[in-house]
């Protein structure tokens, strides 16, 4: 049966012409002499399949993840400042109404209602921070104990081809083409690419050469479009010679692969992000309620037109992000591509368009229903129909004996 590890196994590059000079130690890839020394040769090779290099890297751990996160991060003051300044813009247009009206019990109700409206928002803004914050930590203490998981921690390499960056592991393998990258970041101490789907594939300073940075940078400004890149300080390499390269393996035996269509795990209000664009847009509604009915109102009473108002405008919105959701959970159902799983004796392996991920049957939470059994780990939750291996019943009773 096919593994699901075989395409793990670091190809086999073809010398250049000339042959290569006498590789270090430990590290099979040595760049080839220039006559003008090293980052002056040609760098996209015409053929995709032949990597351009080849370079080592240490486990991911709970620091790389936290400086990944911080860099791809965007910054919220400008939002802030915005926000507060259409909330200003309103507050003043509702004020100069009131004393248009020389009604001054108005005028302060609108000033009083628009420092409201400012305070609601700045606190939901540092509650969405926080709240980041939180998660950022709560995944890099895991990704801290995984990387002291024997089973799971290693080192990898990436292969870095023409057009697409390759990450393989003992464990897994990231696959990012660069013309559908969603960032290319650049520090001091990182290079990172992600896709639009903001997966990842992190080169760190502290584990490159110089000549493996200047590679990278040149492939990179060379294939990732110029609209994705974020420069944020130039790449400093910290090693004097080449981390070695892991040989992997094929992995353990294959005890059963499927093959089947991912469940699409549907956006809700409760979702994270929803849930805290919603907090953040509805403060923002009770100056424009308020503006909205400074010069014509429901009722008499200034202060119940606001209420009205702010209720008919959370409703509007409410409303439009419902359409907006349902379009998008329609537009997932229609996108729903195939995922290879691979079980073996020490857990699962998921394969998502290019990405796969190794899971310890210890990680793994199966919940048997009728007709499928759900698959729930830290990548997510699977479920797969008893029906999408050839033999349901040997995958039954796989997941019977993991589950005891």
């Amino acid at each position: 049966m096919e593994s699901p590890y075989q395409p793990y196994v670091p190809q086999q590059v073809p010398p250049p012409q000339g042959g290569y000079v006498p590789p270090a130690p430990g590290y099979g890839y040595a760049p080839p002499m220039y006559a003008g020394g090293y980052g002056t040769a040609p760098i996209l090779s015409p053929d995709p399949a032949r990597p351009i290099a080849v370079i080592g890297g240490r486990p991911l751990n709970g620091l790389r993840y936290r400086m990944a996160a911080s860099a791809t991060r965007r910054g919220a003051v400008p939002f802030v400042l915005l926000g507060l300044l259409a909330i200003t813009m309103l507050t003043i247009v509702a004020m100069i109404a009131a004393w248009d009206r020389y009604n001054m019990p108005d005028f302060w109700i609108s000033l009083v209602v628009g420092a409201l409206a400012a305070g609601i928002f700045v606190t939901v803004m540092l509650g969405w921070r926080s709240a980041v914050r939180h998660a950022v930590e709560k995944i890099a203490l895991r990704q801290d104990s995984l990387s002291r998981d024997p089973r799971l921690a290693g080192p990898y390499l990436t292969e870095i081809y023409s057009d697409r960056a390759v990450m393989l592991s003992a464990h897994g393998q990231a696959v990012i083409p660069f013309r559908e990258a969603g960032q290319l970041i650049e520090t001091s101490d990182m290079l990172l690419l992600t896709d639009r789907e903001n997966r990842a594939i992190l080169w760190m300073a502290e584990d490159l050469t110089p000549y493996d940075a200047d590679i990278l940078r040149r492939v990179m400004y060379t294939a990732v479009p110029a609209q994705v890149r974020r420069i944020r300080g130039q790449l400093l390499p910290r090693l004097s010679a080449p981390l070695p390269l892991p040989v992997l393996d094929g992995g353990e035996p294959v005890e059963l692969m499927l093959t089947c269509t991912e469940g699409v795990r549907r956006r809700s209000f409760s979702s994270f992000g929803l849930r805290w664009r919603l907090m953040m847009e509805i403060p923002l509604l009770l100056p424009v309620a308020m503006a909205s009915v400074s010069y014509a109102g429901f009722t008499t009473s200034y202060p119940a037109d606001i209420a009205i108002a702010f209720v008919l405008w959370t409703a509007l919105l409410l409303l439009v992000s419902g359409i907006a959701l349902s379009a998008s959970n329609r537009k997932l159902t229609r996108s729903l591509r195939p995922v290879r799983i691979a079980f073996t004796a020490s857990g699962m392996a998921v394969n998502r368009e290019g990405f796969t991920y190794f899971t310890p049957w210890e990680d793994v939470n199966p919940r048997r229903r009728k007709d499928a059994v759900l698959l729930e780990s830290g990548a997510g939750t699977l479920t797969v129909p008893w029906t999408a291996a050839e033999d349901p019943e040997a995958f039954r009773a796989l997941i019977e004996r993991v589950t005891k």
